[in-house]
């Protein structure tokens, strides 16, 4: 196996998938290089937009990607074009064995790779790749540092809004495990992940959908000590009114950079914020409302 890697800006996107369409070339990654940095705009979902894609095109044939390689340079104008070659690899495996444990504050997070617990912090097993949150992106982790800078002793009720593996809602659940647990996600495979972990666990609660016409929020009757929810800039300004109706404690925002936390803090004004964390180029806020 051949692997051919280059990098591009994300205006070039659709003329590279359409190039590749005609090559009849399918196995390709394209994901954002996070090192070279952010646009300032958005893209039309909400997600800050990097200056670079690496793209990586995988093929048999090594003279398929050497003409590839040439074409770049003629057509698109791209000077540095790597190929080389690769074994034969199940990258969802790599991934898994890959996911060394990681402590974040008060919590070890580990999967069924590794079976050796740690006695001075709190253990949550994740196992799932198929759903955002495992611990190693730093919305994730900064969310998780912050559950210990929630100054009331005791939480009743946890609302993990856009769970994905379920990590937010188990940390909570670890942390308070007094408190019912609520988690919510669009993606019925972030729902698997969830049920998956929360098995794996030993933790109980409800694990619900949402959609497009906000089904959860129209059917809920509860309010929460604790509302988690690394996300994006655009539905958590969305749905702050929605959380204001809900929210008798404290809620963690993340998943948005520091170009967009001036609107995140706009947008929130009317919570108190108790404690800010950051890390590279991405934000997280813990806020207070309606406490008293």
């Amino acid at each position: 196996m051949f692997r051919m890697f280059f990098q591009i800006p994300r205006e070039m996107i659709p003329e590279i998938n359409n190039w590749m369409d005609a090559n009849e070339i399918h196995n390709v990654s394209l994901f954002e290089d996070e090192a070279s940095g952010f646009l300032d705009t958005l893209d039309e979902n909400g997600f800050p937009v990097a200056k670079l894609y690496n793209v990586e095109i995988y093929h048999d044939d090594n003279s398929k990607l050497l003409s590839m390689r040439q074409e770049c340079h003629d057509i698109f104008g791209i000077e540095s074009c790597i190929i080389d070659a690769i074994d034969d690899i199940d990258w969802e495996k790599v991934y898994i064995d890959n996911l060394k444990p990681t402590k974040i504050g008060k919590f070890y997070l580990y999967n069924d790779n590794y079976h050796v617990s740690c006695n001075d912090l709190i253990n949550v097993k994740i196992n799932s790749v198929m759903a955002f949150g495992t611990g190693e992106h730093e919305t994730t982790a900064m969310s998780i540092e912050l559950l210990s800078h929630i100054p009331c002793p005791s939480v009743s009720s946890i609302l993990d809004m856009g769970c994905g593996t379920g990590i937010l809602g188990i940390c909570s659940a670890k942390l308070f495990p007094e408190a019912s647990l609520t988690s919510v996600d669009i993606d019925p495979n972030a729902l698997e992940a969830t049920k998956s972990n929360f098995e794996a666990n030993g933790i109980a609660g409800d694990i619900l959908i949402n959609d497009n016409n906000n089904k959860f929020f129209n059917e809920n009757t509860k309010q929460f000590d604790l509302i988690l929810c690394n996300i994006l800039q655009n539905p958590l300004i969305q749905m702050k009114d929605e959380f204001l109706q809900i929210l008798r404690g404290y809620i963690i925002t993340s998943g948005y950079i520091r170009d967009q936390e001036y609107s995140i803090l706009a947008a929130y004004k009317d919570m108190n914020l108790i404690h800010t964390l950051s890390k590279n180029q991405w934000v997280a806020h813990l806020f207070s409302y309606n406490t008293a």
